[in-house]
């Protein structure tokens, strides 16, 4: 069992996120130092955050590399009634938790989602507006993420959230707490390498989906910025008086004279329209057309579209809108930041 004592804290990893974020929307950012940790030049403009023990450096992306004993781990996986399938998902969750930290100077529409399933959950995960729904916005959340994050369905829905974090459904033993796999995994036999993933890991799983009663907030100088954020948007959301205040937004959204920072604060809250107000009924968006005129409602439609996260243009089928879907061309696009497309 890890001592909470060496637990990562989640205002040391939102600080390399932070970084990330940096990286994604700057150009000639300041190069980061930290100890611990370290940014590995993978190939050109690429960079994987690695842990630095004992002047050793391990990528979380390749951490079943760094453990020669790999095998007698899983063995010991197994003689716990976890199955080769158990073994080879959980193998490939902790290898893809890395991509969340991995610097790629290109920018792309998947840097965008992780961006906003990252955001969502470490605030939505002190959302007490929400009471007994938040676990399932936070597996909603959880399940989506991990689907960027190239797992396959069959995978990413075997994971859930309750109050105690985060529950793996295995094939034999029913659900199991993700940390206890990880003790299992990790700490069960006791090496330097080991011990640093097992910490690592488990501060991140801490970090997204433990409620600690922090503030996760980004802090721009950006009067929309707190729209962005799940307690605030879904208060506007559900509240009759206020709902027409948070449609007035997307005006702000389209505005050609955004900083780099407040395109990304509308990319946020696009998406914060798709998940929370699209995503189960997609003829809502007939509520926002009555707010905005035409040209206004014709761009959101297509920056709703090509955001390609969970809504496609046939979502908006049989609603009337064929005047407004024809005119959008939709293009082979690696990335859309709502003002251009590349």
């Amino acid at each position: 069992m890890l001592v909470k004592k060496y637990i990562i804290s989640g205002s040391d990893l939102f600080d390399l996120f932070n970084y990330k974020l940096s990286c994604f929307l700057n150009t000639r950012n300041k190069t980061r130092r930290w100890k611990g940790y370290s940014y590995i030049k993978w190939e050109e403009g690429v960079f994987d955050l690695n842990l630095v023990v004992n002047k050793l450096k391990l990528d979380p992306i390749r951490w079943f590399d760094h453990l020669p004993d790999i095998e007698e781990r899983k063995k010991v996986m197994l003689e716990s009634k976890f199955t080769d399938n158990d073994f080879e998902c959980i193998k490939t969750v902790l290898s893809r938790f890395g991509y969340l930290f991995k610097i790629q100077k290109k920018q792309s529409d998947k840097d965008y989602h992780l961006f906003f399933f990252v955001m969502q959950l470490i605030n939505m995960k002190n959302n007490k507006s929400v009471g007994e729904r938040r676990n399932e916005f936070m597996t909603s959340l959880c399940q989506q993420l991990l689907c960027e994050l190239f797992l396959c369905y069959e995978d990413f829905s075997r994971f859930s959230v309750d109050d105690d974090g985060v529950l793996f459904e295995t094939e034999n033993i029913g659900f199991v707490n993700l940390v206890d796999i990880l003790n299992l995994l990790f700490l069960e036999k006791k090496t330097d390498g080991s011990c640093a993933f097992g910490t690592f890991y488990t501060s991140l799983l801490v970090f997204l989906f433990a409620s600690d009663n922090k503030k996760y907030h980004l802090n721009f100088d950006d009067k929309n910025e707190k729209f962005i954020y799940p307690e605030v948007f879904m208060e506007h959301l559900n509240d009759e008086a206020k709902k027409n205040k948070l449609f007035s937004l997307i005006n702000d959204v389209f505005n050609l004279s955004q900083s780099s920072n407040e395109i990304f604060i509308s990319n946020m809250l696009l998406m914060n329209y798709i998940f929370y107000f699209l995503k189960c009924e997609p003829k809502n968006i007939l509520q926002i057309k009555h707010c905005l005129n035409d040209d206004v409602f014709l761009r959101f439609i297509e920056a709703v579209i090509k955001r390609r996260l969970i809504i496609g243009r046939h979502h908006f089928n049989d609603l009337g809108l064929d005047g407004y879907l024809l005119k959008i061309q939709l293009n082979e696009t690696q990335f859309y930041n709502i003002l251009h497309e590349k």
